[in-house]
């Protein structure tokens, strides 16, 4: 049973050993300090001392060796006299990987071993020149500024060359023009297929919906318009079972400049027709986005 050994490893696990006869064993442990030129690592060192402790080194051997707690304190005395005698005779007892005990005159001492009070070498501390620091912090604070400025330039780029593609893609997306009604001397009229019910005067104003993709332009003067070949469409809106609430509906309508008239068949079924011009011949695209303004229901080609 080699107790030296298991001296070893009980103080490098629990940090302070009592060893009967012989004293105390303890790891004193040095924090990392900086002395004001350099940066010292922490390091280790042990310690003896006369103060009694338990036996929990006993339990430790009897644990690992798989002993009788009886059977090691035998062998714990047994090693004390034989350190004891061979102190006297002016040999050392070597703990592995810490140390050794040593007599001088009277006394018992322990001498730590190089390997274990090893310490990394000190750091040395950087002294900063402060007129350098001054010059890196300045170059910082400009390179901080051009990188703004940049960042600011780019966004303003992004945005103009955002909102050139959206006026492009409004221009070149098919756009209808809603007609004005034909001038009579008469609020109710018959055209070829309808009778139309009830009809005010157009809106006054040009009206763009910026959140659906076709432009829409009402009472648009045609004779400024490009020379391209004219479709026309009357488009329903909506469809109403009373008249009261058809003419409910074309007054909400015509009150949001919209150019609607209220027509009948049978005066059973009354419809808000919107009458539309345009130069696409595509009526999907233009129901769809009526559709999406007006009556997301779907509208139709009267």
């Amino acid at each position: 049973m080699d107790i030296a050994r298991y001296i070893s490893l009980y103080l490098i696990k629990y940090g302070s050993c009592y060893i009967d006869g012989l004293g105390t064993l303890a790891i004193e442990k040095h924090p990392s300090y900086y002395d004001g030129q350099t940066l010292q690592a922490r390091g280790h060192d042990v310690s003896l001392s006369s103060t009694a402790s338990s036996d929990e080194l006993a339990n430790f051997i009897s644990s690992n060796e798989h002993a009788g707690l009886s059977n090691v304190f035998v062998e714990l005395h047994n090693f004390t006299n034989l350190c004891k005698a061979k102190l006297a005779a002016g040999e050392d007892i070597i703990i592995p990987a810490i140390g050794k005990f040593t007599k001088s005159k009277d006394t018992i001492d322990f001498i730590v071993h190089d390997a274990f009070l090893y310490r990394p070498p000190a750091i040395a501390s950087k002294h900063h020149d402060d007129d350098a620091i001054d010059v890196v912090t300045e170059k910082g604070k400009k390179s901080g500024l051009l990188t703004i400025v940049y960042v600011i330039i780019l966004l303003g780029v992004l945005a103009g060359g955002g909102w050139y593609a959206y006026e492009m893609y409004l221009e070149q997306t098919a756009y209808f023009i809603l007609s004005e009604p034909e001038p009579s001397t008469n609020s109710n009229q018959k055209n070829s297929s309808n009778q139309v019910v009830s009809s005010k005067g157009p809106a006054d104003s040009i009206k763009r919906d910026t959140a659906r993709p076709i432009s829409i332009i009402q009472n648009a003067d045609t004779a400024t318009l490009p020379k391209h070949k004219v479709y026309k469409y009357d488009v329903v809106l909506k469809s109403y079972y009373t008249l009261a609430a058809a003419e409910k509906s074309l007054e909400t309508l015509k009150a949001q400049g919209n150019d609607v008239q209220l027509e009948t068949n049978d005066s059973v079924k009354y419809s808000i027709v919107m009458r539309v011009r345009t130069y696409q011949q595509d009526t999907n695209q233009i129901l769809d986005s009526l559709g999406k303004l007006f009556n997301t229901g779907g509208v139709y080609i009267h």
